[in-house]
């Protein structure tokens, strides 16, 4: 059955990665151990984009699972292992107001299961943390060789255990501006983010610059 602007995608993907830790000298190394991430993860998207509205929209749901282990390399024993499953659900609206314009807004929510253990120090954490934001944002074009980019978002987190506090508010918002030459696309980017924790009163503040371009 085809319908018009209907598009559907998914992908699965599988992934393993092992890292030795070493100590001492590159011709004398020893072995202090390992570190093994392995896990799939599957992607679903669904975009309806018919050719008679100016407005598109966009749906995702992602699923994965993962195993972390690590082993010390003295003893070749199991010393900290982690399970965890991820599911998220976001969904997109894009508006376009004319060819040199576009606005955006879209949400999203992950849960996400671990089951973390650690051996030589017995510990265990068990926790279903779920995450959301939502963000909007426009792209448009000043001339035909410059641009202009705005998003925003707003986010709660609950972090993993280590961070010490149950939640993060996170605000966060990204400005950009383009020009496009003959033979080369210029993009100069500044974003901002503000993580505020519940059970803090020290917020965290990180800025960055972004310069890129592209033949």
């Amino acid at each position: 059955l085809a319908i018009e602007g209907l598009d559907f995608l998914f992908s699965v993907n599988y992934s393993e990665k092992v890292t030795q830790v070493e100590l001492g000298s590159r011709t004398r190394p020893s072995q202090l151990g390992s570190w093994v991430r392995e896990g799939y993860k599957v992607d679903n998207m669904l975009a309806f984009k018919p050719e008679s509205l100016n407005m598109h929209l966009y749906l995702f749901a992602k699923y994965g699972q993962f195993y972390d282990w690590a082993a010390s390399g003295e003893f070749s024993t199991i010393v900290i292992e982690n399970y965890e499953t991820s599911q998220q659900i976001q969904a997109m609206v894009v508006i376009s107001r004319s060819v040199s314009s576009e606005y955006f807004a879209g949400t999203k929510v992950e849960v996400i299961n671990s089951d973390y253990r650690e051996y030589i120090q017995p510990f265990q954490y068990r926790e279903d943390r779920t995450n959301w934001s939502i963000s909007s944002g426009f792209r448009a074009n000043l001339t035909s060789v410059l641009a202009l980019s705005f998003e925003g978002e707003v986010s709660q987190i609950e972090p993993f255990f280590y961070w010490h506090t149950d939640r993060f508010s996170v605000y966060s918002g990204t400005g950009g501006i383009s020009w496009s030459f003959n033979y080369m696309n210029l993009k100069l980017e500044l974003d901002y983010s503000l993580w505020q924790p519940s059970q803090n009163e020290t917020s965290i503040h990180t800025f960055g610059l972004t310069l890129s371009f592209e033949k």
